[in-house]
């Protein structure tokens, strides 16, 4: 069986009670909710320092953490299980990221926000991998919006990932052990080489948002999570920009692509393609080269499973900002008669408590 984990997808209480009024009563999502019982889940995001969908990720790939370890240091190994930089260092991913400041508020908007194009990434790369090298730092532009680091052993602290704190009000965030401060300065020193960058100067012409932060996070070696997970599983993200930036006519229009990438994700024809790519992909630590961008067409799903099985069944979970809800099917009997009488007992907890 295969989990489907949706994210954006409870809204807040007072948001899900207007939104209710707008979804068409005979749509799939709402006859999805209808047809399931819940069970929700709290998370502590400071305890786990990721979102609820990242923490479910990581706790499917068996997760064994040492001391001072949390779930968000888990999530760059997932990617790269069989790969490793050596023996003894962890997998960090520095994210290419935009903060915003303004009298207000200091807000972070995560790489897959950003619309990185490989060009941009490889030419901001271009511009700081010496400040690395002179620090004996190991650096490889390996995807568009992240790259891989290799850091000393002597870097101490777990950072969030991007994904929690672009719903938060951005502190300070960065470990304040005094044995990081050259990582933090060397850090700010990207900043200062991005700022005026000519790839932020075509951004910001073109009205886009600058990158202008790399944000650091990581740690796990690989060895420390499972290489498959317990279960496969999908992550579809349709729904989750329009639900992070809070534009709910946006949430609607995007219910009927998001039952297109469910439909995606269970179709012969996805997993079929999947173990194609995966049998034609390059070692995933060879470096970023210059060549077209290839848009993705199932950008908004994140896969991890066998490659050769199609899963014959599926459970959902939707994922708030702090919150699962582990939807377990009703038997047929329930589901006949909720469909007959078009139950409202799922608007009593369809949102974030």
């Amino acid at each position: 069986m295969m989990e489907i984990i949706i994210t954006g997808a409870l809204p807040p209480k007072r948001i899900a009670t207007a939104l209710i009024k707008e979804i068409p009563q005979d749509s799939a999502f709402i006859k999805r909710l209808q047809q399931h019982q819940p069970t929700r889940y709290q998370l502590d995001s400071e305890l786990i320092g990721c979102t609820p969908a990242e923490y479910y990720q990581v706790q499917q790939q068996d997760f064994n953490p040492i001391a001072g370890q949390r779930y968000a240091d888990a999530l760059p190994s997932l990617d790269y299980q069989t790969q490793r930089i050596d023996d003894y260092h962890g997998i960090y991913t520095l994210a290419l990221c935009n903060i915003h400041i303004d009298f207000q508020s200091t807000r972070l908007f995560p790489s897959y926000e950003l619309q990185i194009t490989k060009e941009q990434s490889l030419a901001l790369f271009e511009a700081v991998k010496y400040l690395f090298a002179e620090k004996k730092i190991k650096l490889i532009a390996i995807h568009a919006d992240h790259w891989v680091i290799s850091l000393p052993q002597s870097f101490a602290g777990s950072i969030a990932t991007p994904n929690l704190l672009s719903y938060k009000e951005l502190h300070d965030y960065w470990p304040k052990d005094d044995k990081n401060q050259s990582l933090r300065q060397l850090l700010n020193e990207v900043q200062m080489l991005w700022h005026e960058h000519e790839v932020n100067q075509q951004r910001k012409a073109q009205g886009l948002k600058e990158i202008n932060s790399p944000w650091l996070y990581g740690g796990v070696h690989p060895k420390q999570i499972q290489a498959t997970p317990l279960s496969p599983y999908a992550v579809i993200t349709t729904l989750e920009q329009a639900y992070r930036n809070e534009n709910w006519g946006q949430w609607l229009d995007l219910l009927p692509q998001l039952e297109a990438d469910i439909n995606t994700v269970q179709s012969a024809q996805y997993h079929h393609a999947r173990a194609a790519a995966k049998a034609k992909a390059d070692n995933p630590f060879n470096s970023l080269k210059p060549g077209q961008d290839e848009a993705d067409s199932h950008a908004a799903i994140i896969y991890r499973g066998p490659v050769t099985a199609v899963p014959k069944s599926s459970r959902f979970l939707l994922a708030g900002y702090d919150q699962l809800i582990k939807l377990q099917p009703l038997s047929l009997w329930q589901r006949t008669v909720n469909t007959f009488k078009q139950s409202n007992h799922w608007k009593s907890w369809w949102h974030q408590s």
